[in-house]
């Protein structure tokens, strides 16, 4: 407890009472309250004024109350903050680890090659000849392309890159941990998050404290195990304009706390599909706009910086589009068209990869070295020798809702549909490509249907 003197020199007592009828203000003990007053005009007498409240028996059952609950809060935010400032640093030392040693590993390729190119050098053409040597053959058969591998290596023009590069989680997708169980997709007109353990089968909602709900048609980018990317979408339709509501945020969600990381604004497209993580920039290619025209327009998230940025314009416009990463590549495709295209990042260009497929929904994927391509009732499978290898499916007309997920050698995804007026789904299945022999199957019908 503060205590205060009181004001007549002479006096040690402690004050318990104020005047403030005058300056400065005078503070007094039981005995001198009056002191600075005339005592021979009793009208002139007023009360001091009280310096000390008592604590009573239910403000004090409150305040405890209040400082427990509160307590309690602080430990709760303090342990959190240390689980993720451990996350990032353990994240940043394996990355920092992980590129450090392939660019070591890439330099020793270099370094043994270089030794291998001398003048009238030999080099063995047959199969069980060394790294070097292929690596050599491939080179001298086709220099104008690099098809050896090194492309596949990341290197760093500046600073700034390799900050992007170690920032980043490229392989933290594929790890396998409880995480790797769990797909996370927005629950669309509401701030839930739909939680889907794919291995047990389970389904439960946890709310995102934001101040809006979320929109449907969104596009979303799985970063890493612990952050979702979730960007645009429609909020609703008029019926009279025929116009839909856009959304333009940008939501980094932490999937582990279930808490909005960061929010901003971007492109107003919806229908986007999914996002593809690459040298810390997420790609999002086509969409369409609130007159639901398809664009070809392709704009990219930069992780570092929160700020998007425009990339090369797709061939052609499209809608629902689906995209994988291979090595350096992006492999995209969509609704309207029947190619896939080819996109080098780096370049910032596009090569028609495959053609003659179907006008209709596509989900591309790539997995165990293969790319793997969804359409009406197909599953083609593209593997290192270019061969493809078309298998029937039970699945019509379907695109891919939500990221996908990696989990003991086998890759999980749901496909479906929703209304385009309503954001409501309208079928969703969970399916499964078995990384061992490459079969597709469903596993569970109406994951996200009422």
């Amino acid at each position: 407890m503060t205590e205060y003197k009181c004001d007549v020199s002479s006096c040690l007592r402690k004050a318990v009472a104020i005047c403030m009828c005058q300056s400065p203000y005078f503070l007094a003990c039981e005995v001198h309250a009056h002191y600075d007053k005339p005592q021979d005009k009793p009208q002139d007498k007023h009360k001091c004024q009280k310096i000390y409240s008592e604590i009573s028996a239910s403000d004090e059952k409150n305040l405890i109350s209040l400082c427990l609950s509160h307590e309690k809060k602080v430990d709760k935010s303090i342990s959190f903050l240390t689980s993720a400032c451990t996350s990032l640093l353990n994240g940043i030392k394996q990355n920092y680890k992980n590129l450090l040693n392939e660019l070591t590993e890439f330099k020793m390729k270099i370094l043994d090659v270089r030794k291998m190119s001398k003048k009238s050098q030999k080099i063995s053409v047959l199969e069980n000849a060394s790294k070097a040597e292929i690596t050599i053959s491939k080179l001298i058969s086709n220099p104008s392309k690099i098809a050896y591998g090194w492309e596949n290596y990341r290197l760093f023009d500046n600073e700034d890159q390799a900050k992007s590069a170690i920032f980043t989680n490229f392989n933290e997708e594929n790890e396998e941990n409880e995480q790797s169980k769990i797909m996370n997709i927005q629950c669309p007109h509401t701030k839930n998050l739909i939680k889907l353990d794919v291995i047990y089968r389970s389904i439960t909602e946890v709310e995102i404290l934001k101040t809006d709900n979320f929109p449907y048609a969104s596009g979303w980018c799985r970063i890493n195990s612990e952050l979702l990317l979730i960007h645009g979408g429609a909020k609703q339709f008029n019926i009279q304009t025929k116009n839909f509501t856009m959304s333009e945020y940008t939501y980094l969600i932490n999937t582990s706390f279930n808490t909005l990381a960061y929010v901003t604004k971007g492109p107003k497209k919806s229908d986007l599909g999914n996002g593809i993580l690459y040298n810390g920039k997420v790609y999002f290619f086509g969409g369409f706009n609130k007159l639901s025209e398809t664009k070809a327009s392709v704009h990219k998230f930069v992780l570092l910086s929160k700020m998007w940025m425009d990339a090369a314009d797709l061939p052609q416009s499209m809608g629902y589009c689906s995209s994988a990463l291979a090595n350096s590549f992006i492999y995209v495709s969509g609704c309207p068209g029947t190619e896939i295209f080819q996109y080098n990042p780096d370049e910032n260009l596009y090569v028609s990869f495959s053609d003659n497929l179907e006008e209709s929904y596509k989900t591309i994927f790539f997995f165990n070295e293969k790319l793997f391509v969804i359409f009406d009732r197909k599953l083609m499978i593209i593997g290192e020798d270019h061969n493809e290898y078309i298998h029937e499916i039970p699945i019509r007309e379907m695109f891919m809702l939500g990221h996908s997920t990696v989990y003991q050698n086998s890759l999980y995804f749901i496909l479906g549909m929703y209304n385009n007026k309503t954001g409501k789904y309208t079928s969703s299945k969970l399916c499964k490509i078995d990384g061992r022999t490459n079969l597709f199957s469903v596993i569970m019908n109406g994951v996200l249907c009422d």
